[in-house]
């Protein structure tokens, strides 16, 4: 059975391999975790172990734009 995509669940649409880290994590970090897992966001979790925020790859790499920072160092 075909259904639409609007209509399925959010289930058939998540990435299942999550990455979480810490919110003192460094960017460089971040990045690095994401090329391994081939992941585009991570979830961020405080000292209580509550989840906090994402960070995406885009997140990164804009603010590496404004502050000029080349992305080949990362």
């Amino acid at each position: 059975m075909v259904t639409e995509p609007l209509d399925r669940s959010v289930l058939s649409y998540m990435h299942h391999q999550l990455i979480i880290v810490d919110e003192d994590t460094d960017a460089a970090t971040a990045v690095k975790l994401m090329q391994d897992k081939k992941a585009e966001t991570i979830i961020v979790k405080n000292k209580s172990d509550e989840h906090v925020g994402i960070i995406t790859d885009s997140d990164i790499l804009d603010n590496c734009h404004e502050e000029r920072i080349p992305t080949r160092l990362l």
